[in-house]
C-alpha cells in the first residue's frame, strides 16, 4: 500500500498519528544505535579545538554570548555550536559521555523531524502528481484532444 493510500484509509488524522509514530520509532531507533558512542573518550579531530582548548565555553556569561555571535574561532562561525559546547561543559565538564549524549540525543531529535519533513514532502509531491495527472484527463481536455 502506498503512503497516500495509507493515509487515506486511515483518514488524515490517524495517518499524521502514523507519522509521528514512524518518526518516533526512527529516531528512538538511531538513538540505540549511536549509544555505544557514549563509551568513547573525545576524538582528536575538532574535539580539542573546540572542546578541551577552548576556554571561550568555560563560562556561561554574557561575554560567552558575544563571543559565540561575533567572532570566528577554529576558522569557524556557529554559535549554537559554541553555546551547546558550553551547556555540556557546564553540566558534564569535560567528561566525554556527556558530551557525546548531547550529540546522541540532538541526532536523534533531527532524525525526528527529518522523518517528518520527508513524509510531508511526499505527500505534498503526491498531491501534485494526481492533481497533473486528474488535469491531463479531464474530459474536457481529452474531447479537444480527441476532436
Amino acid at each position: 500500500m502506498k503512503y497516500g493510500e495509507c493515509r487515506r484509509a486511515m483518514g488524515v488524522k490517524g495517518a499524521k498519528n502514523v507519522q509521528y509514530y514512524l518518526a518516533a520509532a526512527i529516531a528512538v531507533a538511531t538513538f540505540l544505535v549511536y549509544l555505544s558512542a557514549l563509551h568513547n573518550e573525545f576524538v582528536n579531530w575538532d574535539d580539542p579545538s573546540y572542546i578541551l582548548e577552548n576556554f571561550h565555553i568555560r563560562s556561561f556569561d554574557a561575554a560567552l554570548f558575544k563571543w559565540a555571535f561575533f567572532d570566528f574561532y577554529a576558522a569557524n562561525w556557529h554559535p549554537l555550536t559554541w553555546i551547546s559546547h558550553a551547556i555540556d561543559y557546564a553540566l558534564w565538564g569535560l567528561n566525554p559521555l556527556g558530551h557525546h549524549l548531547t550529540n546522541i540525543i540532538l541526532h536523534a531529535m533531527n532524525t525526528f523531524l527529518v522523518v517528518l519533513l520527508a513524509g510531508r514532502l511526499l505527500d505534498a509531491y503526491g498531491k501534485g502528481r494526481a492533481g497533473s495527472g486528474q488535469s491531463s484527463f479531464s474530459d474536457d481536455r481529452t474531447a479537444l484532444i480527441a476532436a
